[in-house]
This record gives C-alpha cells, sequence and structure tokens, in this order.
C-alpha cells in the first residue's frame, strides 16, 4: 500500500506534513480500489470489476482494506499463488 505525504510548502518537511485521508490499495502491483476516510472508518471504492463485491466495504484502517483485497484476490485466483 503506498502512503500520501502532503507537505506544506512554506514548511517542507516530513515532520511537518499531513497524512492524506484517501489511499490507493494495491495488490501484487495491481491497483484495485481506493479508500477513504468517512467518520466511521476506511470505505472501499473499487477500480476493477473482480473488486466491485467490495464496493462500499467499511474498514476500521487502509491496511485492514488492503489485507481484504488481498484476501479476496487470493480466493479469486487460487492457482496464481
Amino acid at each position: 500500500m503506498r502512503v500520501r505525504w502532503f507537505i506544506w510548502p512554506d514548511r517542507g518537511s516530513v515532520h511537518d506534513a499531513i497524512m492524506s485521508d484517501s489511499y490507493i490499495i494495491e495488490v501484487k502491483s495491481r491497483a484495485v480500489g481506493i479508500v477513504v476516510r468517512d467518520r466511521a472508518g476506511f470505505r472501499f471504492f473499487a477500480a476493477l470489476p473482480q473488486f466491485f463485491r467490495l464496493e462500499g466495504r467499511l474498514f476500521r484502517s487502509a491496511r485492514e482494506a488492503e489485507r481484504a483485497a488481498a484476501a479476496f484476490m487470493a480466493e479469486a485466483e487460487p492457482d496464481a499463488a
């Protein structure tokens, strides 16, 4: 999973950065969706039709969403492991 950082232009330091509220979820180097933070957690939005079953699902963290997507892919492609 890639974590995106936004650095304030006038500061230029990672220590002064804020973390994004959205993350790209990648499995096996493929972007399969994104998660966006909302009040209850992180909501998944599929980028590929194979992951539409996870569409709208709420996760406690972006990492949890990534694990769910990886598990989903492993179930869908059991011989690819």
